[in-house]
């Protein structure tokens, strides 16, 4: 375990002095997807809550505070439901999804500011030089896996159907960055997005078998609620080092 815990460490500090800026984050998801309330019989709520996480990089327009993160983004999911006494019904729901994307980061009480610098370093208080708009686009590949059960030639029977896809998401929210140091920046934000035309795999009864029936589709709400860990090692390389206030 020592070695394992010694390699990550290492790893962390080769891309910390080789990299610009980058980040690190974890959102908790509230996801709704009402195109399929009662298409599972007595399922209503069939996405659960989750974590996405992610890793960015950051780039930004030289003279205005509009910023860009393309990020890589990371979720899964895997619910179980209890019986319901249909002929045919879910008994487990499985979504992982991985996408790429890009927040867009529009600072409007600090638009003119050109400091190619920390918000550690800025001037201003915490919200003029913190507060900013996120305007979230994204690609995201689902692979979602429902298995079915039902009562075949006496027993209780489990089929599984996968159905991948791939959809647009598109987001508003607002975030506020807290420069801890130079090198590091805390930034606590929310974010609702949608994602479209989301299919989910479904299955019928016929002739004593459980067969795949047309997909699913739905439109993929979700209300996020995230940290995001910054990094700006090139700024600290290129001041020799951690500069006293």
């Amino acid at each position: 375990m020592k070695r394992y815990l010694s390699l990550i460490t290492i790893v962390l500090i080769t891309a910390t002095y080789s990299l610009g800026q980058f980040g690190v984050s974890a959102k908790y998801q509230s996801n709704n997807t009402s195109g399929w309330d009662d298409v599972y019989d007595g399922i209503t709520e069939l996405e659960p809550s989750g974590i996405e996480y992610g890793i960015n990089y950051w780039l930004r327009l030289k003279n205005k505070r509009i910023e860009f993160l393309p990020e890589i983004t990371y979720a899964s999911s895997n619910t179980e439901y209890l019986p319901q006494g249909f002929a045919i019904e879910l008994s487990r729901h499985k979504r992982s999804s991985i996408g790429l994307g890009v927040n867009t980061h529009i600072y409007p009480l600090d638009f003119e500011g050109d400091c190619n610098c920390p918000t550690f370093s800025k001037d201003g208080n915490l919200v003029s030089k913190g507060f900013h708009w996120i305007i979230n686009t994204a690609v995201i590949n689902h692979s979602i896996e429902n298995t079915f059960s039902a009562p075949l030639n006496g027993l209780l029977e489990p089929v599984t159907y996968n159905e991948s896809s791939i959809t647009a998401r598109v987001g508003l929210g607002a975030g506020l960055d807290i420069g801890i140091t130079e090198l590091i920046t805390i930034v606590p934000f929310g974010l609702y997005t949608r994602n479209f035309g989301l299919n989910g795999p479904n299955a019928t009864l016929s002739d004593n078998d459980v067969l795949p029936s047309d997909a699913v589709s739905s439109s993929l709400d979700q209300l996020h609620f995230g940290l995001r860990l910054v990094f700006r090692p090139d700024y600290i390389k290129s001041n020799g080092g951690f500069r006293r206030r």
